[in-house]
């Protein structure tokens, strides 16, 4: 009864947090100052009837709140959502232009999200490990400098760095435009993808991990002054067993949860750094839209993100739940 009474709670919590993302992703594009038609206008240096007839043409001249109830049927009620024609990409459908950019950011979200859990939980254990020593001292110090300094600063040191005095790295777009011509999944087309890639997952990467470093850190030091592991290291157990064997599997519950949650932190950073590295995602998108103002591919991105974030909500609850049973009392 409690269990699904739990899993009850978190679904009504899922869907009233759906229903507010609905509302807020409809009216937070607006308060932006400035309308689609005039900067469409200005930019094509059309004549004011030109933007008038856009205004129509976009029916952006009906009442507010006879665009919300269009928008809440447009998005709710048909699959896939129909977030309408994109007024930078005219006359492109919002899905279409969604659809072919998010492949690129799942890429890059997907590659930089398992580093990223790799490298900042096996660094949180040696600090965990190292408790009160200088190594200890020195993965504390670059965690918490790199969690306080922001995803474009690393991009830009990493573009100076690997890009210009050191050219390893290239620094825009997906692949070679060369490569255009080749088979998508051929070993050269992927190599070029991935070389690619590099600085903008080791941008999200040096920019994500210090959390995971930090949480696991303190979570492991919290564990290993646990009675069982006084228990287990007085039967005389190796250290790496103590630590990797009982520590390290109880500590690592927060941490996957964690990871569900920081996928919304990832796209968030994401957008970022695909503007920085004029990546072809869904954040550059983004970031190109509200230049425009392009208020139907604003409404699919932040639909899209939102719906991540909530089912990956949905199921670190969920999971946790299974791992825990506490959790669920």
């Amino acid at each position: 009864m409690l269990t699904l009474r739990y899993f009850f709670r978190r679904s009504i919590n899922a869907l009233l947090t759906y229903v507010a993302a609905l509302i807020l992703v409809f009216f937070i594009p607006r308060i932006i100052p400035g309308s689609p038609e005039e900067l469409l206008a200005s930019s094509y240096r059309l004549p004011a009837e030109a933007a008038t007839a856009l205004r129509v043409r976009f029916g952006l001249d009906r009442p507010l709140f006879e665009q919300f109830m269009l928008y809440i049927k447009n998005v709710v009620f048909t699959f896939p959502p129909d977030f309408g024609i994109s007024y930078s990409y005219y006359p492109a459908p919002v899905w279409n232009i969604v659809v072919s950019a998010l492949p690129w950011t799942l890429f890059l979200l997907t590659l930089s999200t398992i580093l990223t859990a790799i490298l900042g939980t096996s660094l949180g254990i040696l600090a965990a490990w190292k408790h009160g020593t200088k190594l200890e001292t020195i993965i504390s110090t670059i965690a918490l400098f790199l969690l306080s300094t922001p995803h474009f600063w690393i991009a830009i040191i990493f573009i100076m760095i690997f890009g210009v005095y050191i050219p390893i790295f290239p620094i825009a777009g997906a692949y070679s435009s060369h490569m255009a011509s080749k088979q998508f999944f051929s070993l050269e087309f992927i190599t070029d993808v991935l070389w690619h890639a590099a600085l903008p997952i080791l941008s999200l990467v040096s920019s994500n991990f210090a959390v995971y470093t930090i949480v696991m850190r303190d979570n492991m030091i919290s564990t290993m002054g646990e009675d069982y592991i006084t228990l287990a290291e007085a039967k005389g157990l190796k250290p790496l067993q103590v630590v990797f064997k009982h520590a390290a599997r109880n500590a690592l519950l927060p941490v996957l949860t964690m990871l569900f949650l920081n996928l919304g932190t990832m796209v968030g950073g994401a957008i970022v750094i695909e503007a920085v590295f004029s990546y072809p995602g869904v954040g550059l998108l983004l970031f190109n839209a509200i230049l425009s103002l392009d208020y139907p591919l604003i409404h699919g991105f932040f639909y899209i993100v939102t719906i991540s974030v909530i089912v990956a909500n949905y199921i670190a609850d969920i999971f946790y739940a299974l791992i825990d049973p506490r959790v669920r009392y």
